[in-house]
């Protein structure tokens, strides 16, 4: 039975923008260039939608089609500032979308998570919209300062849009009838460009008064009025505000979303709610997610505790702080808390994510994008594998959580990453890539897998997102080099015989996930001294994954997604393999102890022409495999030497001039390799 709380916070005399100081809740600002002719806009602006009514209350949004590549009637009304938006952003191509002013590229890269850490803004931005008859409205826009506000020339640009035009046939040729938000005009006095706004004091306000007389093609109850506050120079958004906007805000306070598990004091959070209306407002505390058994989190405000389901009243013009307090038990995993509020009397949800990590070792770090088509698992594959593999401490989380981990310099216990990216761009920012390279300085081993990966990291092409940073990890990392975006020809992935991780592994078609027409596996090589080719395609002559063993840290890159493999168990397999071959798993027997620490001299002479010899620096307790690898893992000479020998001869006369790798194995363990170079 739910339980029902009233906080008496008082009610303040004061006008609705002196409410409070400290921090407003942050409405993201989506700017959305799009076109009734677009093709990829139809195919891609169905995923932002859809995370976008789920979170109306949560972020703005206005849509701007262009004048290009067709026939677009919402662009012919107001052609001139809408080409100035596409001058402003630089934009070249649609669907593309601007999330406060940094571009996000396709409108699928908006994710839950993005949403989720918009945070809390030092200013409010408060819109009024008033009939004043005969189709004219007048708007008030007021910004209260709330907090410190960083340092920089802004403006305020001030629009109306229509929330949702909608067409009983297309007007254009995508297909598309439902158009969300479409920008109709400025309403700022200086147009596009924006008015001049200095912030306030904390505790004061500016406020800009407009007008605007609705269109006789619009239909006046769809059309409101949006604000922004954008800084001049970064074109970053400071904050944003329509006349729908929610008059409850449940702001996050933390600025520590992503903490490190406290098993002797707990972790916790902090929220305010702001009652911005004159009315009290009866609210539901929302809290789920996902944490292990033995972990808890529960709601606490003015000292009481709260559950999901239990109702506060906030009184009117009220403020009142609130904290999520998590209790860490024993299990290791990462508890993933969403705490808000429910409005019943409009059926609106405010919610804010947090984070909590303890005791993981092995982390699934699964791309936060959505795939630019199709709606593949890129989960599954790798967490049924890290299941089959029994480890009991791995995990998983988006991209933008992970880096999150980074940058609070909590991530500390992971040992090991699998980044799924599936066909997701981009496949890895600059930053991340910093934080993944750092992570493997300091002796972690990682995994990535995805189509279009490589081409998109160190192609180098104009239309890819890589940089040098991506570039570097990829060919100094991961060992590998872009060879080809890949082809259909492409249509199977097979391990390479006498790889010592993934040898024996049965061959697999490849699916075509993601469509007929976007198939892109890509084609690497093995990068010397540290790659070894460990899959092929159809021929060996196209590589399709390396795994590198340097010094101090182990890498496997594949170059499509594991939720491509068609053969059924094979993906998880992978996975396991990989697993097993970053935590070093031996048999545990005395043999496999003696071959790792077996000292294996430098073969004499080397060069060799026709044979050369090899000390074992001990008589072999065991009969041993001595294996010769070539600079692409391909095993070109095996030799089997008998329990008793301390020193082998190996005939190379059949080995063309080069360089080669040696080692000892018993097919499961072994030992390091040594330089081997052949010249007759």
């Amino acid at each position: 039975m739910n339980k029902f709380y009233k906080v008496i916070l008082g009610i303040f005399l004061l006008s609705l923008v002196q409410l409070s100081y400290g921090q407003a809740k942050k409405l993201i600002m989506f700017e959305h260039f799009t076109q009734a002719s677009c093709a990829p806009c139809a195919a891609q602006n169905p995923a932002f939608e859809a995370i976008y009514e789920v979170n109306k209350h949560n972020v703005n949004h206005v849509a701007y089609h262009t004048s290009w590549p067709g026939v677009d009637e919402m662009n012919a009304a107001n052609k001139p500032e809408v080409q100035s938006m596409v001058d402003l952003y630089a934009v070249n191509g649609v669907p593309d979308m601007e999330a406060d002013g940094v571009n996000l590229g396709s409108p699928t890269n908006v994710s839950q998570a993005l949403i989720d850490q918009a945070g809390s803004s030092p200013v409010r931005i408060l819109v009024e919209d008033t009939n004043a008859g005969a189709g004219v409205h007048n708007v008030k826009i007021t910004v209260e300062t709330l907090g410190n506000v960083p340092a920089g020339d802004y403006i305020i640009r001030s629009l109306v849009a229509e929330e949702l035009v909608t067409y009983a046939s297309p007007p254009g040729t995508n297909g598309e009838k439902l158009f969300p938000n479409v920008f109709r005009k400025f309403i700022s006095t200086n147009g596009a460009t924006g008015d001049v706004y200095v912030p306030a004091a904390i505790g004061s306000t500016v406020e800009y008064n407009y007008s605007y007389t609705v269109d006789a093609k619009w239909v006046e109850d769809q059309v409101y009025p949006i604000a922004y506050v954008q800084n001049i120079a970064t074109k970053s958004i400071l904050q944003s505000g329509t006349s729908k906007d929610e008059k409850v805000e449940a702001v996050n306070t933390e600025t520590a979303v992503f903490q490190k598990g406290n098993k002797v004091d707990g972790n916790q959070f902090s929220f305010s709610l702001n009652n911005l209306s004159k009315d009290p407002v009866t609210l539901k505390i929302s809290l789920n997610g996902t944490w292990p058994s033995d972990w808890a989190g529960t709601v606490e405000i003015d000292g009481k505790q709260y559950a999901d389901g239990d109702e506060i009243i906030v009184d009117a013009f009220a403020n009142v702080a609130g904290k999520l307090k998590v209790s860490v038990g024993n299990l290791p995993g990462i508890g993933e808390f969403y705490a808000g509020v429910y409005n019943a009397s409009n059926d609106t949800k405010q919610t804010f994510s947090y984070t909590v990590i303890s005791g993981i070792t092995d982390l699934l770090v699964v791309s936060d994008n959505l795939p630019a088509s199709g709606t593949p698992d890129l989960k599954a594959p790798y967490y049924e594998g890290l299941t089959l593999s029994g480890e009991p401490a791995f995990a998983a989380l988006g991209g933008l959580k992970t880096q999150k981990g980074f940058e609070a310099n909590i991530l500390d216990e992971i040992q090991h990453i699998y980044y799924s990216v599936g066909w997701t761009f981009p496949a890895m920012t600059n930053e991340f890539a910093g934080y993944i390279m750092n992570f493997m300085d300091n002796g972690g081993n990682f995994m990535i897998c995805g189509q279009d990966v490589n081409w998109d990291m160190a192609s180098g092409d104009a239309n890819a997102n890589g940089n040098t940073a991506t570039k570097q990890l990829v060919n100094e990392y991961l060992s590998a080099d872009f060879i080809a975006d890949g082809d259909a020809t492409s249509t199977q992935i097979k391990s390479v015989t006498g790889d010592l991780v993934f040898d024996g592994l049965s061959a697999s078609g490849i699916n075509k996930t993601y469509g007929t027409t976007y198939y892109y596996p890509d084609q690497i090589a093995p990068l010397a001294p540290d790659g070894y080719t460990i899959f092929t395609y159809n021929t060996a002559a196209k590589v399709a994954g390396v795994r590198a063993h340097h010094p101090t840290f182990k890498t496997v890159d594949i170059g499509i997604g594991l939720e491509m493999v068609a053969l059924p168990g094979l993906a998880q397999e992978i996975t396991k393999r990989t697993h097993d071959w970053f935590h070093g798993i031996i048999t545990g027997t005395e043999f496999d102890n003696y071959i790792q620490n077996l000292s294996m001299s430098q073969n004499y002479p080397n060069p060799a022409d026709q044979y050369t010899t090899i000390s074992l620096g001990a008589v072999a307790q065991n009969n041993l495999t001595l294996t010769v690898v070539d600079l692409n893992g391909r095993t070109v000479l095996k030799q089997e030497i008998a329990k008793g020998t301390n020193s082998e001869k190996v005939i190379t006369s059949s080995l063309t001039d080069g360089i080669y790798q040696y080692f000892l194995t018993d097919g499961k363990t072994f030992n390091s390799a040594k330089k081997l170079v052949v010249m007759h």
